[in-house]
């Protein structure tokens, strides 16, 4: 497909606009995740990571068509780890789940597909998270980081390549869709953003670009990196 200025790349589309947000959500998420690491305050974020999955989920469920094939149910893995804290089926059914309306994107599968990009994106730190949490609390995959070991991390690239593939096809024939795709992605980071820190968000440089999520590394070899702010 042939990037015009009339005509953008949906993938060159949504790094360009969600840049300044990943930045900013990748940058409290490094300082959550590993500075000051205590196992009560990780539980207390594994807490904060299910009340989102299970709303996002839910929601997902009664949707069966388009890009689906591409989820990951993270929920199995969420309730692994909360087990391992401790928790209990009736404990976890306590637990308060996100109500935040921006999440109303995903009702449609122009939503979804922007949800996706910005879940699938995570992907792409979860071995330095987990390796950061097997070194701070001595947790793996059975003790607290099943999360971070949703699927093997050689398999990541591939996915998101295949997810931009499949973006790229559907975009090319429906150029309508491309701005709800991309409302979709913000709509989502800014949800998952303002719930995991609880709206205390805080302009701060990142730390280290390949610590988590949205690197951006992963996506050079398929377009120019530029940022908008």
């Amino acid at each position: 497909m042939t990037t015009t200025t009339s005509d953008p790349d949906i993938m060159r589309m949504l790094v360009r606009r969600t840049d300044y947000y990943h930045d900013r959500f990748d940058a409290q998420y490094e300082t959550v995740l590993f500075f000051d690491q205590t196992r009560e305050n990780y539980h207390q974020f594994v807490r904060k990571l299910y009340g989102f999955y299970k709303a996002s989920e839910d929601r997902l469920a009664k949707l069966k068509e388009g890009c689906l094939p591409h989820l990951i149910n993270r929920l199995p893995a969420i309730v692994k780890d909360l087990k391992a804290f401790g928790e209990t089926d009736e404990t976890i059914q306590q637990i308060p789940v996100c109500q935040d309306e921006r999440l109303d994107i995903l009702d449609t599968l122009h939503g979804v597909m922007g949800y996706l990009y910005i879940i699938e994106g995570s992907l792409f730190g979860n071995d330095l998270v987990a390796q950061a949490l097997r070194e701070a609390l001595q947790l793996d995959r059975e003790t607290g980081t099943a999360f971070f070991h949703i699927i093997e991390f050689t398999e990541i690239l591939p996915r998101f390549e295949s997810l931009s593939a499949m973006y790229r096809a559907y975009a090319a024939e429906h150029p309508e869709a491309k701005e709800e795709i991309v409302q979709g992605a913000l709509n989502t980071i800014l949800a998952y953003e303002s719930w995991l820190f609880e709206g205390k968000v805080t302009n701060i440089k990142r730390i280290d670009p390949a610590l988590h999520g949205h690197t951006h590394e992963h996506h050079h070899h398929e377009h120019d990196h530029e940022h908008e702010h």
